[in-house]
């Protein structure tokens, strides 16, 4: 799709926020979202989207004159598939290699909520984070 594509570009994410100058750890994983809905809505108009990490972050910083006050994150395609092609089948990781407990390590399937179910940590309906993710006050 990559030369016949109708859109290819680079996603980036700003390192500051623009009216106090202070840091946003978060551009990139605001980016990130703003990505996942240009793919759901390229889908929705029949188009196909792929994202990618292998490409030269370094150069397309320099050719398109991004500052430095933005991280470079995927490169991406957006177009109709080639005749005959089709998109790559999905396949998903086990939910034991993905989430983690406070404790540590993976928990095993039988002490994942199925989907809908949120278990509840603490009093009258809280959850409660484990005091090493909460900021310092």
């Amino acid at each position: 799709m990559g030369k016949d594509a109708y859109l290819i570009g680079f996603s980036a994410g700003k390192k500051t926020f623009t009216q106090t100058g202070a840091p946003d750890r978060f551009g990139l994983y605001d980016t990130g979202a703003a990505s996942a809905n240009l793919a759901v809505e390229a889908t929705a108009r029949g188009l196909y989207a792929h994202f990618m990490g292998g490409f030269d972050a370094q150069r397309a910083r320099t050719e398109f004159g991004v500052p430095d006050d933005f991280d470079i994150g995927a490169a991406f395609v957006v177009g109709h598939l080639k005749d005959g092609g089709s998109p790559t089948p999905r396949s998903r990781k086990p939910l034991e290699e993905l989430v983690l407990t406070p404790r540590g390590g993976n928990r095993p399937r039988s002490e994942v909520p199925p989907p809908g179910e949120m278990r509840r940590f603490g009093t009258q309906g809280r959850l409660q984070l484990p005091a090493a993710l909460l900021p310092d006050r």
